[in-house]
């Protein structure tokens, strides 16, 4: 079961991808990820869009606009922005309760 941000993001990208892609879902390599430890540009960073995007014939706007869709970005406490490049970027936010 994953535990830590990267393993649950990486795993929430998996599901959305199987939701916009059901039959045959596409092979998700962990070159399509980039951690970044100090936050900066973004905790988690996706970049597979243009790939699929290639493969199945879409456009990126399309496909990056339903796999944030599907993001359970509450779950992940996270916050999704999609890059000019068509990089999905996920930024951790702090909840409520530990501001206090």
């Amino acid at each position: 079961m994953p535990r830590t941000f990267e393993e649950l993001a990486k795993a929430q990208f998996v599901r959305a991808i199987k939701k916009v892609f059901p039959d045959p879902t596409p092979l998700i390599g962990d070159k399509w990820f980039r951690c970044h430890p100090d936050g900066k540009p973004a905790d988690l960073e996706f970049a597979g869009v243009m790939k699929l995007a290639k493969a199945t014939g879409s456009s990126p706007q399309k496909i990056a606009a339903m796999i944030v869709k599907y993001l359970a970005l509450d779950k992940l406490r996270a916050e999704a922005h999609v890059t000019k490049g068509y990089r999905i970027l996920l930024r951790r936010t702090s909840p409520k309760d530990e501001q206090k």
